[in-house]
């Protein structure tokens, strides 16, 4: 099968690492792909370094760009697809037309909860939880148009033993530094284990919008000396590979493709209360369940 994956956002977070699993397991899998990403993408600097799949670029201004549009619908009719996959808005939205035009069948892989307006050329959309299904039905996308699959995760095994650390504990977490992520709760949580003595280093990894007025909060809060902010982080796993204790503190998380990035690392882990959390990790004896992450801190 030919397959073009279209995905134009930038920087490399949770969905663009999807969009990178699955072009490369359709290629290992005998599959021909075309990787269609943004100019700037961190996501296809990754693809560039396969051999067994097509590359292309394109400059994205926004879901309005019909220059973006039109270079998009010249890489499909060059490749003749049997199908265009597409993730996120922009690429929805403008991958979409294109491929219509061009007489190509869509679907869209969900990475959230979507706004319907950007998927109004999509033929078929691929929601990854029973609550991304329910949110389509109810704003009446029809049942034959949906088809539910849950993310998979390419991922490799490492050691599940370390010594024990003879310092204090290093607590991790990352993602975008926006409001539904709640890393400002993690920082009051972090301020209520300090008063209450525990022991701990904090490193956030990420950036967005609420870098300063975090790393303000922190220092409010009394526990500058403590946080450390990490900026964006491109390797994950080595992140992670020091961190006594992982926390997902978001207010709103879909999916959580975070947890699965950090689940070969077995070393515990700390979700607040959502919905994906349930989803993500019911079976797994490493992950602890709590309405609250406070008390995880003293673990340490």
């Amino acid at each position: 099968m030919r397959i073009a994956q279209i995905m134009l956002a930038r920087r490399l977070g949770g969905g663009e690492q999807v969009f990178i699993d699955l072009c490369g397991a359709a290629a290992s899998r005998g599959h021909e792909v075309l990787a269609i990403g943004a100019a700037e993408s961190d996501a296809m600097d990754a693809l560039d370094r396969r051999s067994d799949l097509q590359c292309a670029r394109v400059r994205c201004h926004g879901t309005w760009d019909p220059l973006c549009r039109w270079a998009i619908g010249r890489l499909l009719r060059r490749f003749e697809p049997d199908v265009v996959q597409t993730h996120m808005g922009r690429a929805s939205a403008l991958g979409g037309k294109a491929a219509r035009s061009a007489g190509y069948p869509t679907l869209a892989m969900l990475h959230t909860m979507i706004e319907l307006k950007y998927y109004r050329t999509i033929d078929l959309f691929v929601p990854t939880t029973a609550d991304q299904e329910a949110y389509l039905r109810k704003n009446g996308v029809p049942a034959d148009r949906v088809e539910r699959i849950p993310h998979f995760r390419s991922m490799e095994p490492v050691a599940i033993a370390k010594a024990p650390r003879q310092t204090d504990g290093v607590v991790k977490t990352l993602g975008r530094f926006v409001h539904k992520k709640g890393f400002d709760v993690l920082l009051h949580a972090a301020a209520h284990a300090a008063a209450q003595g525990a022991t701990f280093r904090l490193e956030i990894g990420g950036d967005g919008p609420e870098r300063s007025s975090l790393k303000a909060l922190a220092a409010r809060l009394g526990i500058g000396d403590r946080v450390t902010f990490c900026g964006w982080i491109d390797d994950v796993a080595a992140f992670l590979a020091d961190a006594d204790l992982f926390v997902l503190p978001s207010r709103i998380e879909p999916f959580g493709i975070v947890v699965w990035r950090r689940w070969p690392a077995v070393f515990p882990l700390s979700p607040r209360a959502s919905a994906a959390r349930w989803k993500l990790s019911m079976s797994t004896p490493l992950s602890w369940f709590r309405p609250t992450i406070r008390r995880h801190w003293r673990r340490l």
